[in-house]
Formats: C-alpha cells, structure tokens, sequence
C-alpha cells in the first residue's frame, strides 16, 4: 500500500517530495516460508521476530536499484553533492493501544551529525505462523511486516531531495 505525504495535496510547489513516502507490505514470514519448504522447529524469534535486516535488505535493494537507474550525469552529480542513504537495523512496533504500531509508524530517516548521510530504519512486525497457515482468515499467522522505501521515492532523492543540503542554490 502507498503511502503519501499530507503535503501532497498541495501543489506541486518543489518544496517537498511528490512520489510515495513508504510502502506497507504484509510479506510471508521466514518461519511460514520454510515451514511449507518441509523444515521443522524453525525458531520464529530467530527467522522473524529478532530479525531486524528483513526491511533493511529490501530497502537497500530499492535504493541500489535507483542509483544503477539513475543517469550517469545524476549518479555523478549525487556523488558528489548529494546525501547518500545508509540502512540501519530495522525497528520492532509491537501492539499498542491500537493495534500494530508499525502501520502508523513511518520509515524514519535520521540525518547524520555531519549532515553527510541520512541513516533509514524502517518499523516492523511479525506474527507467529500456527499449522503451516492453516487458520481462518481471521487469524493473522505467518505474517512479516514491513515498511520500504519506494524506490521511486528514492530515485527523487537520487535527483532533487538529496542534493539540497550541498547542491542547491
């Protein structure tokens, strides 16, 4: 699902981003996957639940796939003035109050001290797969929730965003 800025509904001033902020995607967990493989006793806390690079890997995909896609005049242009993105460890949102706190928790984007790179970590849950999915649709089992960049936001900031802070007049 596409996620936009409230800004968005301005218009198009150049001030701030116009591609989607984030993605929310509901992904099969690791446990599910290997479990309908034939594997048994596969540890949900150690496929799932602590692992925290499952967003991280697709996002870094994402902005990999954006800077390959780029023009060799943009790539050039951003390596030199534009603030590359570094992926971190992503963020468990458990239950709250709610519901899951991962959907209203936004990727996050954390500039660095310097103001060389801006750090991303994205928010996400998982659920415990039961019966290897065999539950009522009621029953959320199996599932890894994820946000990810889109990789056309990260194509913009390739282009416009991330040359701002040393590349903008």
């Amino acid at each position: 699902m596409p996620v936009y800025d409230s800004k968005d509904t301005l218009l198009d001033t150049g001030l701030y981003p116009v591609t989607a902020s984030e993605y929310r995607t509901k992904l099969k967990s690791r446990q599910a996957i290997w479990e309908s493989a034939g594997l048994t006793n596969v540890s949900f806390s150690d496929t799932d639940k602590n692992n925290v690079s499952i967003c991280k890997s697709i996002n870094e995909q994402a902005y990999e796939w954006a800077l390959s896609q780029a023009s060799d005049v943009a790539r050039e242009r951003f390596d030199k003035l534009g603030q590359p993105y570094r992926f971190v460890n992503d963020v468990y949102s458990g239950i709250g109050i709610t519901g899951p706190t991962w959907i209203h928790n936004a990727l996050s984007f954390k500039t660095s001290d310097d103001k060389k790179y801006v750090d991303v970590s994205a928010p996400y849950f998982a659920t415990e797969n039961k019966n290897l999915g065999d539950e009522p649709y009621t029953s959320t089992v199996g599932y890894h929730y994820c946000k990810l960049l889109s990789p056309a936001r990260a194509m913009e900031w390739i282009y416009v965003d991330g040359l701002r802070e040393f590349g903008s007049i």
